[in-house]
């Protein structure tokens, strides 16, 4: 078939855009993890808990009944991507769990203030197998003899001997009395630790014992709301306990004032020990919601946290000694850290946030699966105006983002001959070749309700100085082997399909009708090698655009990368008339849809609309009539669609670039 004088044109009109990877600023949300966590009836949820299985896999517990839409009581496990582990089911019946661990063995532990009564009766502490099923584990830490239905387990730690230590409100374990804090042995109460501490509720009536540091010496710090009997004046909310549980009289700080709560603990390579909370003062110094203990439990004065308006919740060391905080809303030293924040060792603010805005709520859980990730799960519907209910997954940078690629670009319109056939452009950058399949589609798109379809499409793809490559018609009858290992056979045999490893440049797809036939047909190129160090960089398609369902339709899927990619979309009329194109398209109009359908941007006239952005990025149309639309877009499917304004008809062009 010969092909169209004025094809050439349309690889003049592309040219390549290389891409480079964009670096994450320290506490960008991660765009690639998301997950749905709601409470009974899609309620907001609260996540209490966050922990990392080696295989990368998530735990989370809280107040929540529902992930993905699916029912998981109080504790589920997620996907690396934030998807619900279809493999776990949690075996509660009540959603109020406020601790997890793992074992050496991969068991989870889990606790908080429920009920299980098969297969046998567990309260507030119960030891998980991997698809969430119960073990045997704990069967005998129950105390039937007195009522331990309000007991809660708000933290677990293990030791390096994989003794179990759980703190929280409680009285009784195993019938025994032990009050706010137990060391379990192979699945038994350690009665060695027994109540030696003495806890006991402090002057509101509360007893709970919410963080638990532990030592190299065997040294246990706790935190909390607590009073001891053991010392004069009386340690409240924060203490240090010796390896058998009694109150370690050398160590010099008696805690925090009423009401003051010490919520999380972390445990310094020097063994100073980091305390944070609701306090104001603790062992008697002025120390607003953190504080550096040194090991014999003085202040260390030299690092005091000042102004500190959030209560922090949370608290995990980072690599050089960096203070990850999990807190309420507020200011730290006069910077906004709504959520989340990070401190240097000198307790100096560290540029560490999720701008902008930080989080929409409260953090009470962190993670830390790699040295570049960091997960916050609490109470907030978004992340600096992500949505991410109640669980987010934040890039500590410098973290490489790679922005989306095109992954699947595709026009649709009526087919008709001579000039006015379906021209489609690419651009293949990079540095090695490109693996593509390339469809000319007809027949199947008439279940589609696309009325006359092109019924015999013919497919042709040409180089950048006109040279035919290669031309199929019915893609059985060459390569039918290698198309079909794709996935991607045409679903009519008179359809067309070539695949083709080419190099970078630019190259035509042109699709007619078989012996001069018209209608409508669709054009796509599929990369088929995404890791391959090369890319589909733009697209550029040209044919003639008349009413109705025969406008053009132009597609086009983003993926492979993280974040947004910037893309300049153009409708081109007036000015490919000084190509040689004939009848061009007077005034064009532009729309971008979502894969919903849902429009989200629409254009006439470029410079009404985006001038000066549109200008900066080099590519503005020629003409003032021709229509033009920059916007980020997420991983996923697009259409552009092209028409003429107040019902026009024409030859008209539509573009995708993808900028730096």
């Amino acid at each position: 078939m010969p092909r169209p004088k004025t094809a050439l044109p349309l690889a003049v009109l592309l040219f390549a855009i290389l891409l480079q990877p964009l670096l994450a600023a320290p506490g960008d949300v991660d765009p690639t993890f998301s997950a749905d966590v709601t409470d009974f009836g899609g309620g907001p949820a609260t996540i209490e808990a966050v922990a990392v299985q080696s295989d990368g896999k998530i735990l989370i517990a809280g107040n929540f009944y529902n992930v993905d839409g699916v029912e998981s009581i109080g504790v589920a496990r997620l996907n690396q991507d934030g998807s619900r582990d279809a493999s776990f089911t949690s075996p509660l019946s009540t959603p109020t769990v406020f601790a997890l661990a793992i074992t050496a063995s991969g068991k989870i532990l889990v606790g908080g203030n429920f009920f299980l009564a098969s297969p046998t009766i567990r309260r507030f502490l119960v030891e998980l197998n991997d698809d969430g099923s119960v073990s045997d584990t704990f069967a005998n830490l129950d105390s039937p003899n007195f009522d331990t239905s309000s007991h809660i387990v708000l933290s677990i730690v293990i030791d390096s001997d994989g003794k179990i230590l759980i703190g929280g409100s409680f009285y009784f374990v195993a019938n025994v009395p032990v009050a706010g804090l137990a060391r379990i042995s192979a699945g038994s109460l350690d009665t060695a630790l027994g109540t030696a501490a003495g806890l006991q509720n402090d002057t509101t009536g509360i007893l709970a014992v919410r963080a638990i540091a532990l030592q190299t010496d065997g040294g246990i710090v706790i935190g909390g709301q607590f009073l001891t009997n053991q010392t004069t004046p009386q340690t409240k909310n924060f203490a240090r306990l010796n390896a058998n549980g009694t109150i370690d009289t050398t160590f010099d700080n008696h805690g925090t004032p009423n009401l003051e709560v010490v919520y999380a603990l972390a445990i310094e390579e020097d063994e100073q020990i980091l305390a944070a909370g609701s306090f104001d003062t603790i062992g008697g110094v002025i120390s607003p919601r953190l504080a550096r203990v040194n090991p014999d439990g003085s202040i260390d004065q030299n690092h005091v946290a000042i102004n500190i308006q959030a209560v922090p919740f949370a608290l995990r060391l980072q690599p050089g000694g960096k203070i990850l905080l999990g807190q309420t809303s507020g200011e730290i030293n006069g910077q906004e850290r709504n959520g989340v924040a990070r401190l240097n060792p000198d307790f100096s603010l560290d540029p560490f946030y999720p701008s902008p805005g930080g989080v929409n709520g409260e953090v009470h859980a962190l993670a830390l699966p790699a040295d570049d990730e960091v997960l916050i799960g609490g109470r907030f519907p978004t992340v600096a105006g992500l949505a991410r209910p109640a669980i987010a997954r934040l890039l500590d940078g410098p973290v490489v983002v790679t922005p989306p690629q095109f992954l699947n670009l595709s026009t649709r319109l009526r087919v008709q001959t001579g000039d006015k056939v379906l021209i489609g452009g690419f651009i293949v950058t990079g540095n090695t070749s490109k693996k593509v399949i390339l469809r000319a589609i007809g027949p199947s798109l008439g279940p589609f309700g696309v009325t006359d379809a092109l019924a015999n499409p013919v497919l042709a793809l040409h180089a950048a100085d006109g040279s035919l490559i290669t031309i199929n018609d019915d893609w059985k009858s060459t390569q039918q082997t290698e198309i079909e290992a794709t996935g991607l056979a045409p679903q009519n045999d008179l359809e067309s399909a070539i695949v083709a490893t080419l190099a970078p440049a630019a190259y035509t797809a042109i699709v007619s009708g078989q012996n001069a036939s018209s209608g409508v047909g669709l054009v796509e190129v599929y990369d088929l090698d995404t890791a391959a160090d090369a890319e589909l960089a733009n697209l550029s398609t040209r044919g003639f655009v008349e009413t109705g369902d025969n406008i053009m339709i132009g597609g086009f899927i983003l993926g492979n990368g993280t974040g947004d990619s910037d893309v300049v979309i153009r409708a081109i009329g007036p000015s490919l008339t000084p190509f040689g194109v004939a009848d061009a398209l007077a005034d064009p109009t532009l729309e971008i849809r979502d894969a919903n359908g849902a429009l989200l941007a629409t254009n006439d006239n470029w410079k009404d609309t985006q001038q000066s952005e549109i200008a900066a990025t080099g590519l503005a149309p020629s003409d003032d009539l021709e229509s033009a639309i920059l916007r980020p877009f997420a991983p996923g499917a697009y259409t552009a669609l092209v028409a003429g304004q107040n019902g026009d008809t024409g030859v008209a062009l539509v573009e995708l670039y993808r900028l730096p």
